[in-house]
């Protein structure tokens, strides 16, 4: 089982800027973490008014890491540490 942690720009449905960050096990997305201004959105919830949807469906190819570069691979603890930031009641 491999797991990679991936963060992008998104282009939530308000005027805000946002990127999030995805947690893939196998190249499939399992968790993801949108962040849009100062809000910390978690894919717990299917979908949100400013976000759109939580969780990309988009699977990681073989070669994402050059074929890709708008993709930036980031540490398991990074996104572990907004995971726990926006899953906190």
């Amino acid at each position: 089982m491999e797991r990679i942690f991936v963060k992008f720009d998104i282009e939530p449905l308000s005027a805000a800027d946002g990127y999030a960050v995805c947690e893939f096990v196998d190249g499939l997305p399992v968790r993801q973490v949108s962040v849009v201004g100062d809000r910390l959105v978690s894919s717990l919830t299917d979908s949100d008014p400013e976000i759109g949807p939580t969780l990309t469906e988009l699977a990681l190819d073989a070669d994402w890491r050059t074929e890709e570069p708008e993709l930036q691979e980031i540490d398991a603890g990074s996104f572990e540490q907004l995971w726990k930031r926006a899953t906190a009641s």
